[in-house]
């Protein structure tokens, strides 16, 4: 019964192990200094969004097409005039020196929006907008800080870090329990 115990517990173990080994954390800090981090397993795509200030519309527009009676056209037109950040993390390969990912990351910036009436059941927002973003596809070496230079001239710093759990080094521990223990009697 108690090798059974301790078999499982190893299986548990060594699968938490596994798991943890194939987790990365991306930390990225703007010009604000403004620091997003993230948790992602290998080989999942992971997107964040992050608004400060959003309008948003979608308008539904219905029309006969000349020619064709009876079979009106009809389309969708949404937009969004938002401020903040958004960013996906794809990490790849996790190796001994680092990870090659795939990082998108895009800062928008809306400002004095107002409301626009377009038509009895449609408004969208007017006013300036800017945005300037950035994608890479390359190999972060494990805590090496990495700058991103936008097409505006910001630099955005990502760093790629192993995933520490927080309390027991699984590693350690099922390495201690494979060793013979006394009080446990064959």
């Amino acid at each position: 019964m108690k090798k059974s115990l301790m078999c499982i517990a190893l299986a548990l173990l060594a699968t938490g192990a596994q798991a943890e080994s194939k987790m990365v954390e991306l930390s990225l800090r703007d010009v604000a200094n403004t620091v997003s981090s993230i948790t992602a397993l290998v080989g999942q795509p992971t997107p964040v969004g992050m608004k400060t200030h959003e309008m948003a519309s979608t308008c539904n527009f219905q029309n006969e097409v000349p020619g064709f009676p009876g079979k009106p056209s009809q389309s969708t037109f949404a937009v969004d005039a938002s401020t903040g950040i958004s960013f996906t993390f794809l990490p790849v390969e996790a190796t001994d020196t680092g990870v090659k990912a795939y990082v998108s990351y895009n800062q928008n910036s809306a400002q004095d929006q107002e409301w626009a009436v377009i038509s009895k059941d449609c408004k969208l927002p007017v006013g300036k907008t800017s945005s300037a973003g950035i994608s890479v596809f390359e190999t972060f070496k494990w805590g090496e800080p990495t700058k991103l230079t936008l097409p505006d001239g910001s630099v955005v710093v990502a760093t790629v870090s192993k995933f520490r759990k927080a309390g027991m080094d699984y590693s350690k521990l099922s390495s201690a329990l494979q060793r013979p223990d006394p009080i446990i009697k064959n």
